[in-house]
């Protein structure tokens, strides 16, 4: 007969003899507990398979029989097999590094138990491979996880725990032009270990932008409408680059950013002493992780 689900249940077989003795009937012997509940009818045999629930994992299937009687009959056996539990599916991560910065990296992790619990994490590639093992760096991440904070309390290890999927999340990172490690591996909240190794995913930083501005001259007193040429290194898809106004110089004003320039206008300086030193402010450009450039606007004064 076919092998029987882990849940059992109720079973029948159909049966047939070959020149049957009139008013004789089938005997049933059942040989284990798990296998009972026998009931026999002109052309089938019926009984109940107990549930194989509690067995291990992945094991064997159990097996026992039971004898059918009949009179002048040879015996027959019927053995009886019952599936264990299949063995919990390894967990497994899904990383994917989307867009990555000089310090920010948007990374998804999908794990294939959306109930596990896990610890999802980045850490210099230098500074994973001073591990002797993925276990050792689990030993040290659960380490860590139990220092007792700023305020003396305990550490707990759920505190640094995920579940379920994390789509597009931002790590921050210290270090450009470095290689990083996203990793991931199962941990419960008592500390036990759910997968045998850590998935990880190489990614690199890459240049810090920067901004670099061309020498603007000394402006006419008579003002007007001029422009700065800028360029930036090592730029990020998708960034762009913004000009703040000087603070408390109001006649230098109406500031647009275009296609790498600055263009802006200056008042007329006539009113300045003649001879005067020319007068100064500064607009700043800024860009995504970069730092600010501080463009020095001089104009000059009337002429002696």
């Amino acid at each position: 007969m076919e092998l029987q689900p882990v849940d059992g249940g109720r079973v029948t077989l159909n049966y047939s003899i070959t020149h049957p003795a009139q008013g004789a009937e089938i005997q049933i012997t059942p040989r284990e507990e798990w296998v009972h509940d026998f009931s026999v009818s002109a052309q089938t045999i019926a009984f109940t398979v107990d549930s194989n629930a509690d067995a291990e994992p992945g094991s064997e299937p159990r097996q026992t029989f039971f004898t059918a009687s009949y009179p002048e009959a040879y015996d027959k056996a019927v053995i009886v097999r019952q599936s264990a539990p299949e063995e919990a599916a390894a967990l497994t991560f899904e990383l994917t590094v989307h867009r990555v910065t000089p310090s920010q990296a948007e990374v998804s992790c999908i794990p294939s138990d959306p109930a596990a619990t896990y610890v999802l994490d980045v850490m210099l590639r230098s500074e994973y491979e001073e591990y002797a093992s993925d276990q050792a760096l689990i030993e040290s991440d659960i380490e860590r996880f139990l220092r007792p904070g700023w305020t003396g309390e305990p550490g707990n290890i759920a505190d640094h725990l995920t579940s379920g999927s994390q789509i597009e999340i931002t790590e921050y990172l210290y270090y450009a032009e470095r290689d990083y490690y996203l990793y991931a591996y199962g941990l419960d909240a008592d500390g036990t270990v759910t997968t045998p190794l850590i998935t990880k995913e190489l990614f690199t930083t890459p240049a810090k932008p920067s901004i670099e501005a061309g020498e603007p001259e000394i402006y006419p007193v008579e003002g007007g409408t001029f422009e700065v040429t800028f360029r930036i290194d090592n730029p990020i898809d998708g960034a762009t680059a913004e000009v703040q106004p000087p603070y408390n110089a109001e006649w230098l004003h109406s500031l647009e950013i275009s296609d790498g320039k600055v263009i802006f206008t200056l008042d007329p300086n006539t009113a300045a002493e003649p001879g005067d030193a020319p007068r100064v402010s500064y607009f700043t450009i800024s860009y995504p992780e970069a730092y600010n450039k501080a463009v020095t606007i001089r104009q000059a004064a009337p002429a002696l």
